[in-house]
């Protein structure tokens, strides 16, 4: 039996193998994904090493963290908001469209550093302040992006929790083979293109993920359409409309927070997804530019670190793909998580060793 057939499975009579259809929209969804992750790699690195090498040496760290906050914020504002977008919008098309429009906004980053002068061997001469305005728009970008790429999963293989496990396990095993291959490319790129023109990949991959995206057929939300939302009329104009969703935002946090917070069935989840997903960003985005820069004193050995990081969660992967049927509560993995993360107290030492062999 080959691997496709492990993946996808062979009996047509079993409920959690999937049809011709779903294949091909699985197919094209994971070819979008891989040319997001692959590219995507190197943007972290590139905005986190612009500031550290820009700023000055005294503040630039604190910046970082500003920047990052910035970017998480507009993350959330982003995901929150997509949510009426896609009562009248396929799911795929707008990631689609976000994708070309984060390609897009990193196109003019590239054009920015070059327009004021910037070459291999030398900075451009641009504002650096002028980078949290990226912070802003490519983190909504971002943010509508990661929301609807665990939207699209069910609107493809619908409600069937057989085959949305093998699904997403499978999704994210090419997602992290992509970030693992994008990660480690990320350190030359780093070193000999530079911080801004190592995004250089960004643009022309994001272009091709989105046409793979703009493919992936998936049901058209017309009875959404028609449907008139409580308290708005059809002849209401945008700005009012506007307004609805940014209080619906502010009404999703509340509700969210109410409902987690209060059920007994759900409170773990702070402490064993929310908590551990935020810190996992500040280690990939702050934490290991920083140590690749001020420990090994080489900034794109960040790369390096960063593809050890998406090998583990491919492994991850691949164990929960290998055993999701045999262990059904995520909590013994919540467990295992937690004591590897013990590992990174080894990162406050004072290293020894050559930076290279540290960063492997």
């Amino acid at each position: 039996m080959g691997f496709s057939s492990k993946i996808f499975g062979s009996d047509s009579t079993d409920p959690s193998n999937f049809t011709g259809e779903e294949r091909r929209n699985i197919a094209l969804f994971i070819a979008g994904i891989m040319c997001f992750k692959f590219a995507f790699e190197s943007l972290n690195g590139s905005l986190a090493l612009f500031i550290l090498s820009r700023f000055p040496e005294n503040s630039a760290i604190t910046i970082l963290a500003y920047a990052q906050i910035t970017y998480g914020i507009s993350q959330s504002i982003g995901s929150a908001l997509v949510g009426q977008v896609i009562k009248y919008f396929r799911p795929s098309r707008v990631i689609s469209l976000f994708i070309l429009l984060f390609g897009f906004f990193v196109g003019i980053y590239i054009l920015l550093e070059a327009l004021s002068g910037g070459t291999l061997q030398k900075e451009g001469k641009w504002n650096p302040k002028f980078i949290f305005a990226f912070e802003v728009v490519l983190g909504l970008c971002l943010g509508v992006m990661e929301l609807i790429r665990r939207v699209i999963p069910a609107s493809i293989v619908g409600n069937n929790e057989d085959k949305l496990k093998k699904m997403d396990a499978t999704v994210h095993i090419f997602y992290e083979v992509s970030g693992v291959t994008g990660a480690f490319l990320s350190t030359p790129l780093l070193e000999y293109l530079g911080e801004v023109y190592a995004t250089i990949l960004i643009p022309p991959l994001f272009l091709i993920g989105g046409i793979f995206y703009w493919n992936v057929r998936t049901e058209t939300p017309i009875e959404e359409r028609e449907l008139i939302e409580p308290g708005i009329k059809k002849d209401d104009n945008f700005c009012f409309r506007a307004f609805s969703v940014l209080g619906d935002y502010f009404l999703n946090v509340w509700y969210g927070a109410k409902i987690v917070l209060t059920s007994r069935k759900y409170c773990w989840l702070v402490f064993g997804y929310i908590i551990p997903l935020v810190l996992h960003r500040n280690i990939e985005n702050m934490l290991i530019p920083i140590f690749a820069k001020e420990a090994l004193k080489v900034g794109a050995y960040q790369g390096i670190l960063l593809g050890g990081s998406n090998f583990g969660e491919l492994i991850g992967a691949l164990f929960v793909l290998r055993f999701v049927r045999l262990i059904p509560t995520p909590l013994p993995w919540v467990r295992i998580d937690a004591l590897a993360l013990s590992a990174l107290w080894v990162l406050p030492f004072v290293p020894t060793s050559p930076p290279f062999t540290i960063a492997m």
